[in-house]
């Protein structure tokens, strides 16, 4: 009830600020400020001995990695009694597991040749973890890193929305729905739940999204661009962060392509020379070749092959390298993902995740996309959209609408072939609510009075369920256990 009480709050502070519009930044800060401090009182609160502690841990793999590079070694740990390779590693690994459960925290690394591997990704070590240590001599807590990502992956989404809402299309939204629009995106496209659930993982996967926003970020900003000199540079750091990306993530590699002909696109419809072309394929595609050179020595120096991430080694219980992974795992995964009812308890809050069922290689937590997030729904009126904007041959709407579907396509197809879990669920979703908003923001502004009154009470009521059902998870999950009295301690410690 306490969850309701605050969404009701805001809609009414929405309301407010629309009286007072004259101070709309005043009101826009506020509202900004309100979810980050949210953030960090999630983060703070339920990893509060992590959160403060920047001590080596065993438990975060990435500074045992960072531990191992300033010793001149890539593995982060050494079997003494090495298991041959042609034996089957994973199953003397589960049996291993099943006697010692201290052995567990081996599980999803790459075993090769006598040597534990890490398979995640390298970037967020290069880019985070490394640089901490070398400058404090401290190590970096997981908790630390999905805040900062959390909190500019927010920021950045804002920024989007802002450039091709506002800058591009001039559209005039009431501050209003500009103020819920803040909370909407803050809440609702799934960040929340890693920072209650710090590890690994989620670093891995929010440091790839963070990296692949950041690039569209850069793309609308050289899109808006006349300057050669700025494009340059435009240009240059796409190709490097969403090289940085697959570094995360191996999959992002496929968004290279797109983003290269994406550009090759918007100055052919400038009619660039072929000279200056030239020079603009030359500032991408050297990030490109530098850090995909970087990773490919990386695998080539720890599993003798440049293509291999440590997939094919990985220690788990499932055989995921040999497991030829069936056709029903991706409609099983598009029904969960998209259409997955959730669970309806009989107590508040009542909404809570399913378990999922029938997966080949995981099944763990799951819920519909059109239940999360209703407001996806308007993503069944892009066909029209972009027929409207072909006739008006906006450019560089069509590019930026085009790069989004392939993005949330893209990762919707990999999560859904990889398993059931809540944490999938933000590769797609960070995109997917910034694209929604669009779409409605383009859809009322050109409605007549009657529709835009019908659309502001749905905007209203999908926002109100939208923030409901994710608190309702992050509660009924047991990603947070809300104790009222434990709480007013906890937030007292917290001020403190």
């Amino acid at each position: 009830m306490i969850f309701l009480l605050i969404i009701l709050t805001i809609v009414i502070f929405s309301f407010i600020s629309q009286i007072f519009s004259k101070h709309n930044k005043i009101f826009i800060f506020i509202s900004i400020f309100f979810v980050l401090f949210f953030y960090y009182f999630l983060a703070h609160l339920h990893n509060r001995d992590e959160f403060n502690s920047f001590k080596y841990r065993d438990t975060v793999y990435y500074n045992r990695l960072v531990k191992s590079f300033k010793e001149y070694n890539l593995h982060i740990a050494k079997n003494p009694n090495p298991i041959p390779q042609n034996q089957n590693a994973r199953q003397l690994y589960v049996e291993a597991v099943t006697k010692n459960h201290a052995l567990f925290w081996l599980w999803d690394c790459s075993y090769y040749k006598g040597y534990i591997y890490l398979y995640f990704g390298v970037t967020p070590v290069l880019l985070f973890y490394l640089p901490f240590n070398l400058i404090t001599n401290l190590f970096l807590p997981d908790q630390i890193v999905i805040l900062l990502l959390t909190s500019l992956i927010f920021l950045i989404s804002l920024l989007i929305i802002r450039k091709i809402s506002t800058i591009f299309l001039h559209l005039k939204i009431p501050l209003w729905i500009q103020i819920l629009t803040i909370f909407l995106i803050g809440i609702s496209d799934f960040t929340i739940f890693f920072l209650v659930q710090p590890h690994i993982y989620e670093v891995s996967i929010i440091s790839a999204g963070f990296l692949l926003l950041f690039g569209v970020y850069l793309f609308l900003q050289y899109c808006c661009s006349i300057n050669i000199q700025k494009n340059r540079y435009y240009i240059f750091f796409i190709g490097l962060v969403v090289s940085l990306s697959v570094g995360c993530r191996p999959h992002y590699i496929l968004f290279i392509p797109f983003f290269f002909v994406s550009i090759l696109y918007i100055e052919y419809s400038k009619k660039t020379d072929i000279k200056q072309i030239t020079k603009y394929i030359f500032f991408f595609i050297i990030p490109c070749i530098l850090y995909g050179s970087i990773i490919a020595i990386y695998n080539y120096l720890r599993f003798d092959s440049i293509f291999e991430f440590g997939w094919k080694y990985q220690l788990n219980d499932i055989p995921i390298y040999t497991n030829i992974l069936p056709l029903k795992d991706l409609f099983l995964g598009l029904k969960y993902h998209i259409f997955q009812i959730p669970l309806i308890n009989n107590t508040l809050p009542i909404f809570s995740s399913v378990k999922a069922i029938g997966h080949s290689l995981g099944n763990e937590k799951a819920i519909g996309l059109i239940f999360v997030f209703p407001l996806s729904i308007f993503l069944l009126l892009l066909p029209k959209i972009i027929k409207n904007f072909l006739i008006d041959k906006n450019k560089k709407i069509l590019v930026f609408l085009f790069l989004s579907i392939f993005i949330f396509i893209t990762n919707l197809f990999v999560v859904c072939m990889a398993g059931m879990s809540l944490r999938y669920n933000f590769e797609y979703m960070y995109i997917t609510t910034i694209l929604s908003i669009f779409i409605f923001y383009l859809i009322y502004v050109k409605s007549k009075i009657r529709i835009k009154f019908i659309l502001k009470i749905l905007f209203i009521t999908f926002f109100i369920f939208s923030l409901y059902i994710n608190f309702s998870i992050l509660l009924n999950d047991n990603y947070i256990i809300f104790n009222p009295a434990e709480y007013r301690t906890k937030i007292i410690l917290f001020l403190m």
